[in-house]
C-alpha cells in the first residue's frame, strides 16, 4: 500500500469512524444524522402519549366509541323524528304524485313477491280491500311497514329501507287501498269501518258434487288420519318441510293457518290432498308430490287432518270457514 493510500485510510477512518471489513466489502460505523433521531424520538414519544391517551387511561373516544356515538344519535334523531311523524301528514304525502311514484318504485323492487304486483296479495294479504290484519289506518300502515310482523313473515323494513323510503311507500299504499283490484286475494283482518262499502259482495260458491274417486281419495284419507303412526310420520315430514311457512303448530306465518276450519282452497281431505300434491299457482305455495312423493304426502295430509279444527292461537282465519 503507497504512503498516499494509507493517508486516505488514515483520513477516512478518522471521519467515518471503526472501518469493517468482510470479504473486500468497506463498511464504516457513521453517526447517524440528529434530524433523524429527533423524528424517531419524537415519534415514540407520540405514540406513548396516544396509547396511554386512548387505551390506557381512555381518556379520549377511539374511532369505534366515535362511531357508536354516532350512530345512537342518528338513531335518536330519526325517533325523533318518527314521533313528530302524524297520521295526516301521511294523508297529506300520499297526494304528492312524485313521492307516490317513490313509494310504487320503493313497492315494485321489494314488496311485489309477497303482495303481488298490484297489491292484490300472494304470499302476504292483499293490500287493496279495506281489511287489514293489523289495522288500515295511515299510522297502523307505517307502523307495520317499519317495524314488520315476524311471527306473520313480514320483516321489519325500516332498518333496510330508511324513514325516508318506508313513508313513501306507505303513501302509495294508501293511495292503492280500497281500490279492490279483480283477482285479488280474499280478505283478511277486520274491515276497515270507514272504507267505502264494496259494490257486489260475491256469494261463497255451491261446493260441487265430489265423484267418486274424489270420495274414495277423501275416505281413505281419514282413514290414514286415525292411525297414529302415520301420524306421527306426517308430522316429522311437516317439521321438515311446512313449518318455515305454516308454523311449528300449523298456526300459519308466512302461509295460511292450517289448525282453524277455514280452508282458502278447501278444507275437505281430497282437496288438501290437491293442494300438497299439487301446489298453488301465483303463491309460494309449491307442489310437493315431486318432492316428497305419494306416500310422504299422505301423511302429511293425515297430519293436518289431525290438526285441522284444533284452533291454535296464530294468523288470522283466510278463506271461507266450512
Amino acid at each position: 500500500m503507497t504512503d498516499l493510500e494509507k493517508n486516505t485510510q488514515n483520513e477516512n477512518e478518522a471521519y467515518h469512524g471503526d472501518v469493517h471489513e468482510y470479504d473486500g466489502i468497506v463498511e464504516h460505523d457513521n453517526q447517524l444524522p440528529l434530524w433523524w433521531l429527533a423524528t424517531l424520538w419524537l415519534c415514540t414519544i407520540f405514540g406513548v402519549g396516544y396509547w396511554a391517551y386512548y387505551h390506557t387511561f381512555a381518556i379520549g373516544l377511539n374511532q369505534e366509541q366515535i362511531l357508536a356515538q354516532e350512530v345512537k344519535a342518528d338513531q335518536e334523531k330519526q325517533k325523533q323524528q318518527a314521533q313528530s311523524f302524524k297520521p295526516d301528514d301521511l294523508l297529506a304525502i300520499s297526494k304528492d304524485a312524485t313521492l307516490v311514484e317513490e313509494g310504487k318504485s320503493v313497492f315494485t323492487t321489494n314488496c311485489v313477491a309477497c303482495h303481488g304486483e298490484k297489491g292484490e296479495g300472494k304470499i302476504g294479504p292483499n293490500l287493496t280491500d279495506s281489511a287489514w290484519i293489523h289495522g288500515g289506518e295511515a299510522g297502523q300502515i307505517l307502523e307495520s311497514v317499519a317495524k314488520g310482523w315476524p311471527t306473520f313473515g313480514m320483516m321489519a323494513w325500516e332498518p333496510i329501507l330508511g324513514p325516508k323510503k318506508v313513508k313513501a311507500v306507505t303513501a302509495y299504499l294508501l293511495t292503492i287501498k280500497d281500490s279492490n283490484v279483480a283477482g285479488a286475494k280474499v280478505a283478511e283482518g277486520p274491515r276497515d269501518a270507514q272504507a267505502p262499502a264494496q259494490a257486489t259482495e260475491q256469494a261463497p260458491a255451491q261446493p260441487k258434487e265430489m265423484t267418486a274417486e274424489e270420495k274414495a281419495l277423501d275416505a281413505s284419507l281419514i282413514a290414514l288420519s286415525k292411525k297414529s303412526a302415520q301420524v306421527k310420520a306426517g308430522k316429522e315430514v311437516y317439521t321438515a318441510n311446512c313449518l318455515a311457512c305454516h308454523g311449528d303448530s300449523g298456526q300459519g306465518l308466512v302461509g295460511p293457518n292450517l289448525t282453524d276450519s277455514s280452508w282458502l282452497h278447501g278444507g275437505k281431505a281430497y282437496q288438501i290432498h290437491a293442494v300438497v300434491t299439487k301446489g298453488w299457482p301465483n303463491t309460494a305455495m309449491i307442489a310437493w308430490d315431486p318432492i316428497l312423493g305419494k306416500e310422504k304426502v299422505n301423511q302429511v295430509v293425515a297430519f293436518l287432518l289431525s290438526i285441522k279444527n284444533t284452533n291454535k292461537a296464530g294468523k288470522a282465519a283466510e278463506g271461507i270457514a266450512e
